[in-house]
């Protein structure tokens, strides 16, 4: 029940980081979190691989669809954060 909860928690956190700091850092947090939460340890070569695929994988999408399909994706909004 926790990683079922937990998943929902970070899908929720992560379409609202989308619109605060944008598509990449709120992808690599959301992919580094859900990677946490369901290997279910916080084990030095555990987490290294968790960051390093979270790392990876949204910088692939970024620039695979941002770049070369060149599809807008979410970028942070600096007025909203500053009023």
């Amino acid at each position: 029940k926790l990683k079922l909860f937990g998943t929902v928690i970070l899908m929720i956190l992560y379409v609202l980081a989308l619109d605060l700091v944008g598509f990449l850092p709120a992808s690599i947090l959301f992919v580094l979190l859900f990677n946490v939460l369901f290997c279910g340890t916080l084990e030095k070569n555990s987490l290294l691989v968790s960051a390093v695929i979270a790392v990876v994988f949204p910088v692939a999408v970024w620039l695979i669809f941002g770049k070369l399909f060149n599809v807008t994706l979410p970028y942070p909004s600096p007025f909203r954060v500053m009023g």
